[in-house]
């Protein structure tokens, strides 16, 4: 049988608190498994097509090792990027992980990617019998330096601000 199916619910899987915007829950963590990743190379996911309104710098997360030892991509966890005319290769390829039962998160920054570049995840679970897979996919921009910068001055004056006041209540 080869496949992609989602799993979850499992008492014996990591816990994981979704953040404030979601809620706060907690609740059992879940996997996406490619059966096709017994000790097999696969593209588990084959396209994240990325569109308009792509940032100029961003950050991909993987979510792995959350599950017990089960599903893990210890042979292998690649990740890349890449576009339909060849102008785009990134290539990241991860081998031998350390599997230790606590969740982990792989980073991966993509920087000047363009509407119409992709990205493929490719996994291997290196074991005879048993798919890998992934607990999540997370996506965050990184801001550009001169926004930082902004941020700063603007935190700076609103302190500035914020303790004059103090001294004039206190005064």
């Amino acid at each position: 049988m080869v496949g992609v199916y989602s799993e979850g619910g499992n008492a014996d899987w990591d816990l994981w608190t979704l953040p404030i915007l979601a809620g706060s829950e907690v609740g059992l963590s879940g996997s996406v498994v490619d059966l096709a990743t017994a000790d097999n190379s696969n593209n588990t996911v084959n396209r994240i097509q990325l569109g308009s309104g792509v940032p100029p710098s961003f950050l991909l997360r993987v979510v792995v090792d959350n599950t017990n030892f089960q599903h893990n991509p210890v042979s292998r966890l690649r990740v890349r990027g890449d576009n339909d005319n060849g102008s785009v290769d990134v290539d990241v390829k991860l081998t031998d992980l350390v599997v230790n039962g606590i969740t982990d998160i792989y980073t991966f920054r993509y920087d000047n990617f363009e509407p119409g570049d992709f990205i493929k995840i490719q996994l291997n679970s290196g074991a005879v019998g048993m798919g890998s897979g992934f607990g999540g996919l997370m996506f965050d921009v990184i801001p550009e330096p001169s926004s930082i910068g902004l941020a700063l001055l603007g935190g700076l004056g609103l302190g500035r601000v914020c303790r004059r006041r103090g001294v004039r209540l206190a005064g």
